[in-house]
């Protein structure tokens, strides 16, 4: 959507969560829903297609993240094309890292 997506947001604590009856929510703007997006599809073997973050966000993933990309792929933790953004061996192993750059 145009104007954002929106996030449910779940306490840290399990009992707090367990008796919280309405649970808070904030909205993304579309550019941190398409990272984020990009962020969970990089911890699968199969990486993120750049359409369809695109047509979830109406967001150029490759446009946004075109630093951070470039520095992950100089590390080699990403291989990129203009359809499809896929975590190398190295990558998968450190995906905490690539979510701190792109994120």
């Amino acid at each position: 959507s145009s104007s954002g997506t929106i996030k449910t947001i779940n306490p840290s604590d399990l009992n707090l969560w367990l008796t919280t009856k309405k649970q808070k929510q904030e909205i993304y703007s579309n550019e941190e829903y398409a990272r984020e997006i990009l962020t969970l599809k990089l911890r699968t073997i199969s990486g993120a297609n750049t359409k369809n973050i695109e047509k979830k966000t109406n967001i150029n993933i490759l446009d946004l993240c075109k630093e951070e990309l470039t520095i992950l792929s100089d590390a080699e933790f990403i291989k990129t094309n203009k359809e499809q953004i896929i975590p190398t061996n190295k990558g998968l192993l450190f995906a905490d890292s690539i979510a701190e750059i792109v994120i």
